[in-house]
């Protein structure tokens, strides 16, 4: 667990360990190179669309009128804090295990749908790039 000394302290649950905790879940067959069934695939794909929209956030939303602008954060704009960043290195993360994965998976619809999501994390973490 990363220690995190913000403002609840040294004992509170980072971003980072939650991501990380996150992925080793959702992405349990990687390591033992398991077919993935299409619920799982399903999973996966929401997974890398969500870390997408923390790395590349759309218009923030505005603050009704009245809120205290510390609550910025819950209406979704997060582009000037460090989710950004913790949700990018998670996907360079996944790209780099994904692409360790490809070559040990047997199971022909699991690899395909790998080489699927490796596009879509190239995708999000090079969105000009890729949509030119």
């Amino acid at each position: 667990m990363t220690v995190c000394t913000g403002r609840y302290g040294a004992a509170a649950y980072s971003v980072d360990d939650l991501l990380t905790d996150a992925k080793r879940g959702v992405w349990s067959e990687l390591p033992a190179g398991a077919p993935i069934d299409i619920y799982r695939r399903n999973l996966q794909k929401v997974y890398v669309e969500a870390l997408d929209n923390l790395v590349n956030p759309g218009a923030p939303a505005t603050v009704p009128a009245g809120l205290p602008r510390g609550l910025v954060i819950f209406t979704g704009d997060i582009k000037y804090t460090d989710v950004p960043s913790i949700a990018r290195a998670q996907l360079v993360e996944l790209r780099s295990e994904i692409t360790a994965a490809i070559p040990k998976e047997t199971d022909k619809v699991s690899k395909y749908h790998l080489q699927d999501v490796l596009e879509r994390i190239k995708q999000a973490l090079n969105p000009k790039e890729t949509n030119k």
